[in-house]
């Protein structure tokens, strides 16, 4: 093994493991969640049909942020199917 082959295996092992710290800190933040896909919840400004997860940090710990359809206060869809992100849940509607 020449010197290029152990910086390339070095850098081979790093990427593995940032991949899979990433793997495990996403398990993390699913586990955590509270709440799923079909609930309806709200912030200080938007209200969301839960559709999918999102990912965000805090203090270095991954967080699930809700992504979904934006509702109007009546809970039907906004004008436009606009989307929208919560990540601090003030309220769950449903």
């Amino acid at each position: 093994m020449n010197e290029q082959e152990l910086r390339d295996k070095i850098k081979k092992i790093r990427e593995d493991s940032e991949k899979s710290i990433l793997i495990l800190q996403k398990e993390y933040a699913l586990s955590h969640r509270a709440y799923n896909i079909g609930d309806i919840i709200s912030d200080d400004t938007d209200i969301i049909v839960v559709e999918s997860f999102k990912y965000y940090y805090v203090n270095s710990i991954l967080k699930c942020a809700y992504h979904g359809t934006l509702l109007k206060k009546d809970l039907s869809p906004a004008k436009g199917n606009k989307r929208a992100d919560i990540f601090h849940v003030t309220k769950k509607l449903n």
